[in-house]
C-alpha cells in the first residue's frame, strides 16, 4: 500500500520567496517592510489624488437660495404697464425681450437674429422656433405683435406707448416678425429689450380691462424664473414672490433655485431688514441710508448709472442767464468731486457735459470761486456793498428750484452756498415730485432746475438737446437751441455707421459744453447689497436699476468639482 504525504504546496515567485524569508527575518526587518508597504501605498493614492486635482475644475450647481429686499408694493408685474421699481425687478425676472441687456451690451434673448434693410426702416427679427412661455405655449411671432398692439392702444396708457408710436408691425411667419419705423432710430434696438407677454394668457381682455388684470401681479412669461408662489397681506397686494428657476429658458437654466422678494414700505425698513440678516441683498440703496450699513458687513456693488443730474438754465424766465460769462462763471465755480462726496457720499461720478461719458477731471488747484470772480469781473460785473454782483441794472439773483428728495435738496443748498461764496444772491425752492412736474417743469416756471435725465445705454440726447423739445412735452428743459447740435442730433438718429455716430457723439457734446446751458453735476452709481455666496454677479451695461438682473441665469451658489474633460460639457448642459 502506497503512503500518502501531505507536503505544503511550494511557493515561487517573488511573494512566495518574501512568504518563504519571512521566518527568517528579525522585528526590525518586519517593521521596515511594514513601514515600506504603507509609505509606497500612501505614495500611490497622494499620486492618484494630485492627478485627479490636476484634471478637476470647479463649476455651478444647481441649488442655493437668494432673499432680495425691494422698497415698494407691485401692483404692474407687466412689461405694458411697470411704472415702479418692484414693478420693474419683477418684469425683468418673469419676462424676456427679442433682445436682452448684457455685461458687453445688447445681446440675443428670445430672437436668434435680426437683419435691418438698407434704408435703416425695416428691422426683422427671427425668433427661436424651440421657446416657451411658463405655461408651455409656444412664444410665437403672435405674441410679440400682440404685446406691441396693446402698447401702442392709447387706452392701455402704457409708459412705453412713444417708444413704439409710429412703429408698424407685421407678423412675416409663424417665428418672423418685422418693424418699420417712419425715419431711421439708430437706437430702435433698445425698444427691443421689452417683455413679451403671451397673448392667449390676455387676448380675452379688452384694453379698459387689462391693467385690472389679476395677471398683473400673477405673471406668466418667458423669462429665467417664473413664480411658484406669492404671499398677500390682508388687503391682497403681494408681500412676497417665491421665484423657481424657468428650465427652459432661452438662454439656459438659472442656477440659484429659489428666488424670494420681499417688499417693504421705505428705505429705513428695508435697511433694518437687511441688519437683522432677515434679507441678502438690496438695490438702488439712497445715500442718505448707506451710511447706516458697515462696509465690513456688508459688500457693496456699484455701477455709474446713465443719468445726468445738472441745473438746467431758463434764459426766458431769468434773463441774468443770457449772458455767456455768467453761466460759465456759475459751471466753473462748482467742485463736483466735493458735492459727490458731500452729498453722495462719493457714490457718483463727476460731469461736465450733457453724456454720462463726460467724466470731469480737474487739472488745476485754483480756487474755483476765484475764477469764476475773475470771469465775472474781466465782463464788468462788479459787487455791491451787500457783496452780490452787478452790472448795470442787472443783479445776479436767481432761484433753483428742485424736487422733494434728499439728495437733490441737498445738492441744490450746497450748489447754493458755493454761488454765494462767489457773489450771487441764489434761494432755492422745492416742490414734491408731482408738483413740480405739472406746475414748474411742464410749463418752464423756473430760473434754475436742478433735476436729471435718464440718457439711457444708447446715449440718445435727442430728446434733450434738439430744438423742437423745448415746450412741453418735450425734454428740453434748458430751451437750448443751437442749429449746429440739431443737425448732429438728427444725423445720430439716422445713421446706422458707428464710426458716423461716434463722430457726431463727440462733436454734439462739445458744442452743448462751449455754450454752457447748464451746469452739470454728475452721474448717480447705482449701489446694490449683495451677499458673498453668490458667485459670478456681474452688472449687465444697465439703463436702470431692474437690469442688474439681466445676467441673472448665470449667477450661482453651489459648485461641483468635475473632471475638465467633462466640465463644458456640464456648463452647457445649465
Amino acid at each position: 500500500m502506497a503512503l500518502e504525504h501531505n507536503l505544503p504546496e511550494k511557493k515561487t515567485g517573488t511573494l512566495g520567496k518574501l512568504h518563504e524569508a519571512l521566518p527568517y527575518t528579525s522585528l526590525m526587518e518586519r517593521i521596515l517592510l511594514f513601514l515600506f508597504a504603507v509609505a509606497l501605498i500612501g505614495a500611490t493614492l497622494l499620486m492618484l489624488w494630485r492627478i485627479n486635482e490636476n484634471f478637476l475644475v470647479t463649476v455651478p450647481a444647481d441649488g442655493g437660495s437668494l432673499v432680495e429686499g425691494i422698497v415698494g408694493t407691485p401692483r404692474f408685474v407687466n412689461p405694458v404697464l411697470a411704472l415702479t421699481d418692484a414693478d420693474k425687478d419683477l418684469s425683468m425676472l418673469v419676462y424676456s425681450g427679442l433682445m436682452r441687456p448684457s455685461v458687453d451690451g445688447l445681446t440675443f434673448d428670445l430672437a436668434e437674429n435680426y437683419d435691418i434693410s438698407e434704408d435703416g426702416l425695416t428691422y426683422t427679427f427671427h425668433i427661436k422656433d424651440n421657446i416657451t412661455f411658463h405655461n408651455g405655449d409656444s412664444v410665437t411671432a403672435e405674441d410679440v405683435a400682440y404685446t406691441i398692439s396693446m402698447i401702442q392702444d392709447p387706452l392701455v396708457k402704457s409708459p412705453q406707448r412713444s417708444n413704439w408710436e409710429g412703429v408698424k408691425v407685421s407678423i412675416v411667419d409663424q417665428y418672423t416678425i418685422s418693424f418699420t419705423l417712419k425715419e431711421s432710430y439708430s437706437s430702435f434696438l433698445e425698444n427691443t429689450t421689452l417683455g413679451i407677454l403671451p397673448k392667449s394668457v390676455w387676448k380675452d381682455l379688452s384694453p379698459e380691462q387689462f391693467s385690472l388684470s389679476e395677471q398683473n401681479v400673477n405673471p406668466i412669461g418667458s423669462g429665467p424664473y417664473k413664480i411658484a408662489s406669492i404671499d398677500k397681506d390682508k388687503d391682497g397686494f403681494p408681500k412676497t414672490y417665491i421665484l423657481k428657476p424657468f428650465t427652459s429658458y432661452a438662454l439656459g437654466a438659472p442656477h440659484i433655485s429659489r428666488i424670494t422678494t420681499h417688499f417693504f414700505v421705505n428705505q429705513t425698513e428695508l435697511i433694518e431688514a437687511l441688519k437683522r440678516k432677515e434679507i441678502d441683498s438690496a438695490s438702488a440703496i439712497t445715500p442718505s441710508h448707506i451710511k447706516d450699513l458697515s462696509e465690513g458687513q456688508f459688500h457693496f456693488e456699484t455701477v455709474v448709472l446713465p443719468r445726468v443730474f445738472a441745473i438746467f438754465f431758463n434764459q426766458n424766465k431769468q434773463p441774468v442767464f443770457a449772458n455767456t460769462e455768467v453761466r460759465e462763471a456759475l459751471n466753473t465755480a462748482v467742485n463736483r468731486d466735493i458735492l459727490i462726496e458731500t452729498v453722495l457720499g462719493g457714490f457718483g461720478e463727476a460731469l461736465d457735459g450733457p453724456s454720462p461719458d463726460d467724466v470731469q477731471t480737474y487739472d488745476t488747484e485754483e480756487d474755483p470761486i476765484l475764477i469764476a470772480q475773475t470771469i465775472l469781473e474781466e465782463n464788468d460785473w462788479e459787487k455791491d456793498e451787500s457783496g452780490i454782483y452787478k452790472n448795470g441794472s442787472e443783479t445776479l439773483a436767481f432761484t433753483i428750484t428742485t424736487a422733494d428728495v434728499p439728495e437733490l435738496k441737498a445738492a441744490a443748498e450746497h450748489v447754493q452756498s458755493v454761488w454765494r461764496l462767489v457773489g450771487a444772491d441764489v434761494k432755492v425752492e422745492v416742490y414734491d415730485t408731482t408738483a413740480l412736474n405739472q406746475n414748474v417743469i411742464r410749463p418752464r416756471e423756473f430760473d434754475a432746475l436742478l433735476f436729471g435725465e435718464v440718457v439711457g445705454r444708447d446715449r440718445d440726447l435727442y430728446p434733450f438737446w434738439h430744438s423742437s423739445g423745448r415746450n412741453d412735452p418735450g425734454l428740453n428743459v434748458a430751451l437750448y437751441t443751437n442749429g449746429a447740435v440739431d443737425k448732429l442730433l438728427e444725423s445720430m438718429r439716422k445713421t446706422t455707421d458707428p464710426v458716423t455716430w461716434q463722430t457726431d457723439y463727440e462733436a454734439v457734446r462739445e458744442e452743448i459744453k462751449s455754450d454752457f446751458p447748464a451746469v452739470f453735476l454728475y452721474a448717480p452709481k447705482l449701489i446694490y447689497i449683495t451677499p458673498d455666496f453668490v458667485n459670478n454677479f456681474s452688472f449687465a451695461d444697465i439703463g436702470i436699476a431692474s437690469e442688474r438682473f439681466s445676467t441673472i441665469h448665470e449667477w450661482y451658489i453651489d459648485t461641483q468639482r468635475v473632471w475638465n474633460i467633462f466640465a463644458q460639457k456640464t456648463i452647457k448642459n445649465y
